[in-house]
């Protein structure tokens, strides 16, 4: 089975880690044909060359979009998979568009995980190629093929999966924090890129009210993201805020942040279903998640985490106030995220699923 994975760059979103998952997960079937294109030279999740994946890495920006295209359709042509998967929406969705008027393969067009539907011009053209010539879209969340209208014939719902590593022994959370220089008693942290599409907002104004009040708690805001609105959310931060909350950018050790983070915050306006949700509740991390897109079919509201309201600081602020003063409900909700991810979320689920389209 040759399988060739396309996408825009390889950055730090959550397009990217689906992706890294999805080979590592073939590369423990077996499945080790494999070929990565990524359109703009960016990558920033390097254990992706620690799987067999040949990476080919072109340069849209300098070589420009008609002569990167002729790139890609030779290295596409040599290889001659029968699955071409697509993770991108724009450039990667159009260039597989265009090479499958000459050539037959199973394409598989994976780029709605969220509940946005396309807008511009060029985005709304795009995606009724996609709809035409893809064997198959995938959404990650029930809401996001509906938001997109996808024709039931060809869509597929295929949840993130988390890879359960058992027996792995981790640093204990006092080295982790030692290492990381964090000094306060409760970590509660956002792991999502910095773009209009998420709420950072209302997880900034909240945790502004509650370092007033409170001087044992560090909020952190992890994720790459649109450098403009980084930059404006660092400059919104006085300096004694800067102290207890830290602007992080992008990390490779998101796994080693999560382990000490006693809450885990996901504001935003219309999610698919979050791989950050995912991981900090398969590490056992009660999360609070903004209700609305496909977060209720993850989240039920006081079992595994907590649904918010959109737009409220307030509510975000009592909810972490309830966690920290009810450590048994805490514990409960800890203990039962973990069972979701196992039971629902797990990679293997995702690899199958997947796997199954392969063929």
């Amino acid at each position: 089975m040759k399988i060739a994975f396309v996408l825009d760059c390889f950055g730090g979103g959550g397009k990217e880690r689906r992706c890294l998952r999805l080979i590592q997960g073939l590369n423990a079937r077996k499945i080790t044909e494999i070929i990565v294109i990524i359109i703009n030279n960016n990558i920033k999740y390097t254990d992706i060359y620690k799987t067999t994946a040949k990476i080919h890495v072109l340069d849209r920006k300098k070589d420009g979009t008609l002569t990167t295209y002729n790139n890609f359709r030779k290295i596409i042509t040599d290889f001659n998979p029968e699955n071409i998967q697509v993770f991108g929406a724009y450039l990667s969705s159009l260039y597989v568009d265009c090479y499958c008027l000459f050539h037959k393969f199973n394409y598989i067009s994976s780029y709605v995980a969220d509940c946005y539907p396309p807008k511009t011009i060029l985005e709304r053209i795009i995606h009724k190629l996609n709809i035409k010539f893809a064997n198959y879209i995938v959404g990650n969340s029930q809401a996001g093929i509906k938001a997109y209208k996808i024709p039931s014939m060809k869509a597929k719902v295929i949840y993130n999966g988390y890879e359960f590593k058992e027996n792995i022994q981790k640093p204990s959370k006092m080295i982790l924090k030692r290492k990381l220089n964090f000094k306060e008693n409760f970590v509660i942290s956002m792991v999502a890129t910095m773009s209009p599409k998420k709420d950072y907002d209302t997880y900034l104004a909240c945790a502004k009210e509650i370092i007033k009040e409170r001087n044992d708690i560090l909020f952190l805001c992890i994720g790459d993201g649109i450098p403009s609105v980084i930059q404006h959310y660092t400059n919104s931060l006085t300096a004694f805020e800067r102290k207890k909350i830290n602007i992080l950018g992008f990390r490779s050790d998101v796994e080693d942040i999560l382990s000490i983070t006693d809450i885990s915050v996901l504001c935003t306006y219309s999610e698919g279903i979050s791989n950050s949700v995912i991981e900090a509740m398969a590490i056992g991390i009660p999360v609070l998640v903004t209700d609305g897109g496909g977060t209720n079919e993850i989240i039920k509201h006081g079992h595994n985490g907590y649904l918010l309201e959109q737009k409220n600081p307030n509510d975000l602020k009592q909810h972490i106030y309830k966690l920290l003063d009810e450590m048994e409900e805490m514990d409960t909700l800890k203990k039962n995220a973990r069972l979701t991810i196992k039971n629902d979320f797990n990679l293997d689920k995702m690899v199958d699923a997947y796997i199954a389209i392969y063929r």
